[in-house]
């Protein structure tokens, strides 16, 4: 049951199989505390639902292991809540996957913070879509880093707006050109 859950032990969530993790409830599983959820296996939270994956609070999402965040499947990221992807750390963010990135909602994109949108490994920057580049508020666009820039493609340096050009710094402007 709901109030049960969160007698389980840390080791009895290591033992749950990945059928056992998506039997939890929703209700259940926003219960789980922070050890709790870091005790599941990456293999088994990968098999969470989605409805599993937005139930998660931002403190259990916070909590996650980078291990657990890269297992995540491309629709369990874009299920999470804006503020759950306002609390990834720089450190879950590198564990991102190019695809799992792309996969992220224009909305979600947005609310990166500058911290963050610098965490992002140049080898995933083209994985980006041009609707993710142009949801990077004009505070936020100096968050990309030179080697970020460097890393834009052509159609995704031309998708800039011309509010997130002229937020651009000339060290960020040097790299677009080179």
């Amino acid at each position: 049951t709901t109030s049960n859950i969160t007698g389980l032990t840390t080791d009895q969530m290591v033992a749950l199989n990945a059928t056992q993790v998506g039997a939890l409830t929703t209700a259940q599983v926003a219960k789980l505390s922070t050890e709790q959820v870091v005790a599941i296996e990456k293999a088994d939270l990968a098999k969470a639902t989605t409805s599993q994956i937005l139930s998660l609070t931002t403190e259990q999402v916070n909590a996650l292991l980078t291990d657990q965040v890269a297992a995540l499947g491309v629709t369990q990221v874009a299920a999470m809540g804006t503020d759950d992807v306002q609390a990834l750390s720089t450190e879950q963010i590198v564990a991102l996957s190019g695809t799992q990135l792309a996969a992220l909602t224009t909305r979600q994109f947005r609310l990166l913070g500058d911290s963050q949108l610098a965490a992002i490994e140049t080898g995933d920057i083209a994985s980006l879509t041009v609707s993710q580049l142009q949801a990077i508020t004009t505070s936020n666009i100096t968050g990309l880093t030179t080697d970020q820039m460097v890393a834009l493609n052509a159609t995704q340096v031309g998708a800039l707006t011309t509010a997130q050009v002229a937020k651009l710094s000339t060290e960020q402007v040097v790299a677009i050109e080179k």
